[in-house]
């Protein structure tokens, strides 16, 4: 028969798991006995108690034959905070060592099973789109007391755990709490002045916080709590995985669709179909985001870090061109523009530009929202932070409209088309030449100095553009009409410069 009796302990001591047990003896060399347990005879005890403050042992157990201790040795427990029992016994200590190292092996051992058998029900529960709160509840059922809230790193509550109406109510101060206690660590807990126990912890995704969770319970925290909100983790973690698999699936048929819109390639009827297909419903109008980011940033990062930023506003329909990332959102009044900005800033990157366009309606106007975004977030300083909102471009913002129109493509195509093919076929350079032209504001001596011509052979370039096209762009009377193509050439971009050189140049 074994009779253990607890002397004393602090709390943090009392909870604490213990990793082996060993028996102690003044000569013993081994200096690695972190969460150990130390069985003693009365007189090793205060000597066990000094090597447990300096090896970190948790407890120290007397084999006595009574309950009666030493005070001095109680007293050295309590100045350093170990744990103290004394334990009446006729087993000798290696036999009572093992004994409980066997026990402790054992319970390890349940543990473990127990442990694969939770993370099993997790994924089961995930794959059958339980979400984080599903996770927070299975994880959490043997500690019916504790109460939990998952953040995302904006601050949203994305996941539950039967929250009190306290906790409802303080929930913005709960996240304050969490964010203070973590700073850069993963995990922290505190106990509050009403004798609860706050434990956060923090979820990355490589490097990057994702989600913030909060545990709230009665009294300290134990190991096996503990042991409980790191399943809590794993299941969360899990779940973002799960998400970021699905929106990279999402992603696979947006990406298509706006190439499509793009280049001018994807009938109207196409167009609402995939819109449909996607889950867009712009009931109010809709706007584009266009975001040019840091080059040491991937278009994959971005696109997660804007679908974090802008679902709590509906679903947006998130994709890549190139370098430039596309959210086509709803207009719901609420300046997501910024939203997703702060939420850049918040995470540390620099030299993001977004622009955005005007608000519209039906799918008709997708490819006009496109060009307007990308025209806005083009005029900005490529090292600064910004939104530029294509309204405020002045004649720019009237030219962003223009560059999806077919009859754009027809005017350019008219007017530029003889210079294109002239060009492709005797390689004259009348079309960098007229573009050079009104880029120096018609003046022949800087255009020259541009095209490293002498005045007189520009002359000569500009007499065969007039001959060509029947409009000579020295003319007051066509200036304007010339100044509207050479603008609206430079904006259309590669991808629609490809199309109208396809349109005009000849096989």
């Amino acid at each position: 028969m074994i009779t253990t009796t607890v002397l004393w302990a602090p709390i943090h001591r009392l909870n604490a798991s213990i990793a082996w047990v060993t028996v102690w003896s003044p000569n013993q060399n081994d200096s690695d006995l972190s969460g150990h347990l130390l069985l003693a005879t009365p007189e090793t005890a205060l000597s066990a108690i000094d090597s447990a403050a300096e090896s970190g042992a948790v407890a120290i157990a007397v084999l006595a034959a009574d309950a009666d201790v030493d005070p001095n040795v109680l007293a050295a427990a309590g100045q350093e905070k170990i744990a103290l029992a004394s334990v009446t016994t006729a087993l000798t200590p290696a036999r009572l060592a093992r004994q409980w190292c066997t026990q402790l092996v054992q319970a390890r051992d349940r543990r473990a099973d127990e442990a694969l058998d939770l993370h099993e029900q997790l994924a089961r529960a995930l794959l059958a789109n339980a979400g984080i709160s599903g996770a927070l509840r299975l994880a959490l059922r043997p500690l019916p007391e504790v109460e939990a809230v998952a953040f995302s790193y904006f601050g949203e509550i994305v996941g539950t755990r039967q929250p009190s109406a306290r906790i409802v109510t303080e929930v913005g101060n709960l996240f304050t709490t969490a964010k203070r206690l973590l700073g850069d660590r993963d995990w922290a807990e505190e106990t509050q002045d009403d004798g609860t126990t706050i434990t956060a912890a923090t979820v990355r995704v490589w490097r990057n916080p994702e989600v913030f969770l909060a545990f709230r319970s009665t009294r300290a925290a134990t190991d096996r709590d503990r042991l409980a909100f790191r399943h809590c983790t794993l299941a969360v973690l899990l779940e973002l995985g799960r998400q970021q698999t699905l929106r990279r699936a999402r992603r696979a048929s947006v990406e298509p669709f706006l190439r499509g819109l793009d280049e001018g390639s994807l009938s109207l009827s196409d167009a609402r179909n995939q819109l449909q297909n996607l889950g867009f419903q712009a009931v109010e109008g809709y706007r584009m985001l266009c975001l040019n980011a840091p080059v040491e940033l991937t278009t994959g990062q971005v696109c997660s870090l804007a679908e974090d930023a802008l679902e709590t506003s509906g679903t947006p329909i998130v994709g890549s061109i190139d370098e430039h990332v596309y959210c086509l959102i709803e207009e719901s009044g609420a300046d997501q523009a910024q939203r997703l900005l702060d939420a850049c800033v918040g995470r540390g990157f620099t030299g993001v530009r977004i622009g955005v366009s005007r608000v519209k309606s039906d799918a008709v106007n997708l490819r006009a929202a496109m060009r307007e975004a990308n025209i806005a977030a083009s005029q900005q300083s490529p090292t600064q932070n910004g939104i530029q909102r294509v309204e405020d471009l002045g004649i720019q913002s009237m030219l962003a409209p223009l560059l999806s129109s077919d009859a754009t493509t027809s005017f350019l195509a008219g007017l530029l088309g003889p210079l294109i093919e002239r060009d492709s076929a005797e390689d004259t350079r009348l079309l960098e030449t007229l573009v050079a032209y009104f880029n120096a504001g018609c003046h022949p001596g800087p255009t020259a100095l541009t095209l490293n011509l002498h005045r007189h052979s520009l002359g000569n370039r500009l007499d065969r553009i007039e001959a060509l096209l029947g409009m000579d762009p020295r003319n007051p009377q066509h200036m304007l009409t010339f100044s509207l193509a050479v603008e609206l050439w430079k904006e259309l971009g590669d991808s629609g410069r490809r199309v109208l050189n396809g349109t005009v140049t000849r096989p």
